[in-house]
């Protein structure tokens, strides 16, 4: 595999308890990092990057895992499964990179398709809806 080909998946965990917060794919870790603290894409993950730095601290980057770059989606799917199973993750898109274990078809229909959630965003459309 050459460099150009190579991507990895990571984490970011809290430097505090060792927590897993996000997983990812690039091919640029340390670019990415820095992309994650200065610029955060999501108000969850700048909250908690925020938080850090008040405290001092910045997010661990850790590799978990080097593909090719054709295998990152799927890779970082799997990391996603896997994690999401044990730590509380700030990934906001996580559904739309995968279908099984931590989703759900909520309805059907011919001419909309089909509508996947997490079970926690079916539970809080059920509590807006009972």
């Amino acid at each position: 595999m050459t460099e150009s080909e190579t991507g990895f998946i990571y984490t970011l965990s809290d430097p505090r308890n060792g927590d897993v917060r996000y997983v990812g794919a690039t091919r640029r870790p340390h670019a990415r990092l820095s992309e994650h603290i200065e610029h955060p894409h999501s108000d969850q993950l700048e909250m908690w990057v925020s938080e850090l730095d008040a405290e001092g601290h910045t997010p661990d980057m850790n590799i978990i895992n080097v593909a090719t770059v054709d295998e990152l989606s799927e890779k970082e799917a799997e990391a996603l499964d896997e994690l999401s199973n044990r730590f509380e993750l700030l990934n906001t898109d996580r559904t739309v990179r995968y279908n099984t274990g931590h989703e759900r078809v909520t309805t059907s229909s011919p001419t909309h398709g089909t509508v996947h959630m997490t079970d926690s965003m079916a539970e809080l459309l059920d509590w807006f809806t009972d």
